[in-house]
Parts: structure tokens; C-alpha cells; sequence
């Protein structure tokens, strides 16, 4: 392999890195936004179901009367906002996944760098 390509695929490598760790905090701040909405849905939901209301799920009215099955109750009718909340966690996890394989392809092309340097082949 020669130097000059192995110097370059590493300048490649790094910006990569770069433009990924951007992205993981655009996750992380949707991730942070979708749990927040997920939470205040569940709250206004299960407020709603305490106080008598009948709410509409697939066609079929949800009633909650005890407090015990309230949350379990309240989740379906914010299947959306759970959805959303799910998607928004696995693209950060997805994101911290493809920074692990950069930063591995990075430090190959560093080893390789390393050997070429002291075999004098630079």
C-alpha cells in the first residue's frame, strides 16, 4: 500500500469521524426532544383517564377506572410518540455504532502508517 493513499484513506477516516459525531449530537438532542414528548403525552393521557375521560383507540373507547392499570392504559394511546421516541434511540445507537467501526478502520490505517514509517517505506 503505498504512503501517500494510506495518508489519505486516514484524512478521510478522520472526517468521517468528524461528520459523525455531528450527526450523533443531532441525535442526541431528537432522542432527548422524543422522550420528552413521549412523557408529556403519557402524563396528559393518564391525567385525561383519571379524570373519567373515555378516549378513542382503533375504534374502540378506552376507559380507565383504577389507578393500578393506569399507565398500562395511557401507552397504547401514545403508540405515536413511543414510536417516535424508539426510532429517535436507535438511530443514536446506530450513530455511536458507526463511530466505533471509523475509529477501528482509523487506527488500522494508523498501524499500517506506523509499519510503513519504520520500515523506511515513507
Amino acid at each position: 500500500m503505498e504512503v501517500l493513499e494510506v495518508a489519505r484513506q486516514i484524512e478521510k477516516k478522520i472526517k468521517q469521524s468528524e461528520d459523525a459525531r455531528k450527526k450523533l449530537k443531532e441525535y442526541s438532542v431528537k432522542y432527548a426532544e422524543t422522550i420528552v414528548a413521549f412523557d408529556k403525552a403519557m402524563a396528559i393521557t393518564m391525567a385525561k383517564l383519571q379524570a373519567g375521560r373515555e378516549l378513542p383507540l382503533d375504534g374502540t373507547i378506552i376507559k380507565c377506572t383504577t389507578a393500578t392499570n393506569l399507565k398500562d392504559y395511557a401507552k397504547p394511546l401514545c403508540e405515536q410518540q413511543q414510536a417516535d421516541m424508539l426510532i429517535a434511540d436507535a438511530m443514536y445507537k446506530n450513530c455511536v455504532t458507526q463511530i466505533k467501526a471509523i475509529l477501528a478502520e482509523l487506527n488500522g490505517l494508523q498501524s499500517i502508517y506506523r509499519h510503513l514509517d519504520s520500515t523506511g517505506s515513507l
